[in-house]
């Protein structure tokens, strides 16, 4: 019975490796791929914009390769707060044409890159930028090479594929591995297609139109963005501008990985991140690399020839769409026998990646923490205390969902939903003050704020005084209404639209349903209600398999724990304070 069910694992595993190799988008391939092919020429309408922080080990080394590139070039770095003398460096290394911008506090609700580049891209004055990270060495006349493509195929936005350093064991195992994986997640060919709306980049070196900036409204369009190049990418693309992207040996990373921890850390900043925090979506890539990378393997030591065959097929088929990677990097064939290992130290990653994200931390870089939320208009729904996991709230049984009709949950949902739209269409006539008034008591009716709160406080709930609790609660219910009143201020053409209803099986309802943005993208809603005192209230919003439970219960748990309710009481306060602040005098 094993073997025949691991011949039948085995049989899979072959089917999806031959797909990955005879699928007309090529993951496998080594193309596209662009090098340097001049000693560059007149780049006076090219400025390179670098954000860094604490870049003085390779800033040098990165600027007097952007000297070999061609004539009037120009420079603006923006110094992200360093503490090692990047910003003197800078200075030292290049001297005309040069502008070091001294970076400003990293405002709420932006990643730190995206800030310096906001910065930064003030000074721009000339057609064409190049955005570029403070460890990446240009090959003489990448630039020139760039552009010039540009002009030919009549490309908006170009991106390269810095070569990995590969200088230890660690770095020859796994960052060719890296480039692979990106591909198999973005394929270039449908990156590079103006009618697939896959879209695609590389930070480190990405070529564009500055205007493009100003039309899409700045780096302020993805500010809290992880994954931003990719993000930046489909921005640009959305608008109707083709974009490219490719591998090169004309780029080179030149930030070691000494450790595996560095390598660690550095793909689990946005691996959860590429899986849009769903846990749906990660248990389906563990399904997906289990079957790809482990059952090959295990079929080798199975008595059954069928099962041996079938599993050394796939290792070939494997192998095979390895090999041009390897062969593309300089590295030697033998290195496809490590892919399995490869693939399920980087599943460990991913795991790794979400455990930090439901533990509170979105991401850590450079010294920085992000909290975990999530990105685009996820953010909206992410941030609001009052979104918990399905099935937990109170311990007094509910009543099954025939005690109420089915249209009941639905309404709920759909006038609650119908209140949001409304808002945001008259989101600017409104105010936030105005739209504060019309949402109160419309969250008030749709939501449970007094359970909700109570089991976002946990086990701390019963340490607080009465009086502690009023507040707290108050707090909790007003925090929750001035975040839709935030975050709901403008209307693109966002739509919901309910798709079914069904009971849990513990007598709450789930009313599934779509979100639309205005670029087209849709998200699942999926609302959890319970039965309380006759009417049905949301106790749980879960946005593509995402709920914020875990995270706020440890949020709130933590501050509970170290410093207290009144703490908690205050933060929640002096957010509300915040957000009630004029559009002019806060950072969104």
């Amino acid at each position: 019975m094993i073997e025949t069910l691991v011949t039948a694992l085995d049989a899979v595993s072959v089917l999806m490796w031959l797909a990955v190799l005879l699928i007309p988008w090529r993951l496998w391939s080594s193309l596209p791929f662009l090098d340097a092919q001049s000693d560059g020429g007149d780049l006076s309408d090219v400025t390179v914009l670098i954000p860094a922080r604490n870049e003085a080990a390779v800033i040098q080394k990165t600027l007097a390769a952007l000297k070999s590139q061609g004539r009037n070039l120009s420079l603006v770095v923006v110094d992200d707060q360093s503490a090692d003398g990047t910003a003197e460096l800078t200075r030292k290394a290049w001297a005309d044409r040069l502008a070091v911008v001294a970076g400003t506090p990293l405002p709420s609700g932006w990643s730190g890159k995206l800030w310096a580049l906001e910065q930064g891209r003030q000074h721009v004055k000339t057609p064409l930028v190049l955005l570029m990270d403070a460890d990446i060495e240009l090959k003489p006349g990448i630039i020139d090479c760039l552009r010039e493509y540009m002009q030919r195929h009549e490309v908006a936005f170009i991106s390269l594929m810095a070569v990995p350093m590969m200088s230890n064991f660690w770095g020859k195992l796994l960052l060719p591995a890296f480039v692979y994986f990106f591909r198999l997640l973005y394929p270039f060919r449908l990156s590079n297609s103006g009618e697939s709306k896959v879209a695609a980049a590389a930070g480190g070196c990405i070529l564009m139109q500055s205007r493009l900036l100003d039309e899409i409204g700045g780096f302020a369009a993805i500010k809290d963005e992880l994954i931003d190049d990719c993000s930046l990418a489909r921005r640009i693309k959305s608008k109707g501008h083709k974009t490219w992207i490719g591998l090169t040996h004309s780029a080179c990373s030149i930030r070691p990985y000494q450790q595996l921890r560095q390598i660690w850390n550095m793909v689990t900043r946005t691996a959860f991140t590429q899986l849009h925090y769903s846990i749906g979506l990660l248990l389906a890539c563990t399904v997906l690399m289990v079957f790809a990378f482990s059952m090959p393997v295990a079929g080798l030591f199975f008595a059954t020839s069928a099962a041996q065959y079938l599993a050394l097929a796939a290792c070939m088929a494997m192998a095979l769409s390895y090999l041009p990677t390897l062969k593309f990097y300089g590295r030697s064939p033998v290195w496809v026998v490590s892919l399995p290992l490869i693939g399920m130290l980087y599943l460990a990653m991913t795991w790794n990646s979400a455990l930090r994200y439901f533990r509170g931390e979105r991401a850590r870089w450079k010294d920085r923490s992000y909290n975990s939320r999530a990105n685009s208009m996820r953010l909206i729904f992410l941030l609001l205390p009052q979104i918990l996991a399905a099935g937990l709230l109170m311990a007094a049984s509910a009543a099954p969902l025939h005690a109420a009709s089915p249209e009941g949950t639905t309404a709920v949902v759909e006038r609650f939903q119908s209140t949001l739209i409304s808002v945001m269409k008259d989101a600017q006539k409104l105010g936030y003050e105005g739209r504060y008034k019309r949402l109160a008591p419309a969250v008030e009716e749709s939501h449970n704020l007094p359970g909700i709160a109570q089991f976002a406080a946990g086990r701390y709930w019963e340490k607080l005084s009465e009086q502690q609790k009023k507040a707290y609660v108050d707090a909790f219910a007003k925090m929750s209404i001035a975040t839709y009143a935030y975050r709901f201020d403008d209307y693109s053409g966002e739509s919901f639209k309910t798709v079914s209803e069904e009971a849990t099986g513990k007598g709450d309802a789930l009313v599934h349903t779509l979100f639309s943005t205005a670029n087209g993208e849709k998200l699942h809603f999926d609302y959890v209600l319970r039965l309380k005192d006759g009417v049905w209230r949301i106790i749980n919003i879960i946005v593509d398999g995402v709920s914020d439970l875990a995270i706020k219960r440890s949020e709130y748990g933590n501050i509970l724990r170290d410093e207290g309710a009144d703490v908690l009481i205050a933060k929640l306060q002096g957010q509300i304070a915040q957000y009630s602040k004029p559009a002019s005098t806060k950072n969104k």
